[in-house]
């Protein structure tokens, strides 16, 4: 049963993130998207250092070349999506 109070934390921060996403982009700031995407770059950055320096999480090269095209392509959507967030209603974008 533990998995399903944490699937509903999850779920509950992942919905937040929608919210605070939209408060935060300003439609007058044409660099307000590249803003939130630093501010996410740096925290999942500071999660990977603790997780290689502190947990011993071993970096490879072949991971590096295997991962790379799947983080590429997320970071890009992710950038679109904080685009889109200021155009479109947050109803409408969370679903997507």
């Amino acid at each position: 049963m533990n998995w399903f109070f944490l699937a509903l934390i999850a779920m509950l921060f992942w919905s937040g993130s929608d919210l605070f996403s939209k408060i935060g982009s300003k439609p007058d700031d044409k660099y307000s998207h590249w803003k939130m995407v630093m501010a996410v770059g740096l925290v999942m950055g500071v999660h990977a250092g603790y997780m290689v320096f502190f947990e011993g999480v071993p970096i490879t090269w072949s991971a590096i070349i295997q991962y790379l095209p799947a983080s590429i392509l997320y970071i890009l959507s992710m950038v679109m999506g904080y685009v889109g967030l200021r155009y479109i209603e947050l109803s409408i974008s969370s679903p997507i």
